[in-house]
């Protein structure tokens, strides 16, 4: 019950730094550049002080990335990831738009690029709806770290390929 609880708070949170990161309409191209992409600090010094306000942690022992919106929704997300004792653990929080009758949203996990001999996508399943936003939880004994770009998807077919992306990121 206290997970849940957490997990929702850092969706509640996501919803919020992605407002504020987009009301600062008044960035340079740089700045929107290196807090979409993860590389700055200034998305974790808003998730830190989100954190305190809503007295909630983010777990620190966790490799973490932000997700970019690429479909023109206004969707954005995190994902992190973490192989301890035998066990990948990948979650992604999002704050995406109503999904339509018949369609899901997906997530995946990649390593190299299309037509690569390494290339390899892997499906981390259906996002749920939970609390203002979209979670996925994904576990594994194979350590998936070498896949290090993340694809959240609109999907209607459940199928090995991705349909429309929707957010990406990378770690």
């Amino acid at each position: 019950m206290q997970r849940q609880r957490l997990l929702g708070a850092i969706i509640v949170i996501l919803v919020i730094v992605g407002l504020v990161l987009f009301l600062r309409g008044d960035q340079t191209q740089e700045e929107k550049q290196t807090t979409s992409e993860g590389e700055g600090i200034r998305i974790e010094d808003v998730v830190s002080d989100l954190s305190k306000q809503l007295g909630v942690t983010v777990p620190e022992d966790v490799e973490r990335a932000s997700l970019s919106d690429v479909g023109g929704s206004g969707a954005s997300g995190l994902a992190t990831r973490k192989y301890e004792d035998g066990t990948f653990t990948h979650t992604l929080l999002a704050a995406l738009p109503d999904l339509m009758p018949g369609k899901f949203y997906q997530g995946w996990l990649i390593r190299g690029a299309e037509g690569d001999e390494n290339y390899e996508i892997i499906s981390t399943g259906q996002m749920r709806q939970s609390k203002g936003g979209y979670l996925l939880e994904f576990s594994s004994a194979d350590d998936l770290r070498d896949h290090a770009k993340v694809l959240v998807s609109l999907e209607s077919v459940n199928d090995k390929t991705p349909e429309t992306q929707v957010l990406e990121g990378s770690f």
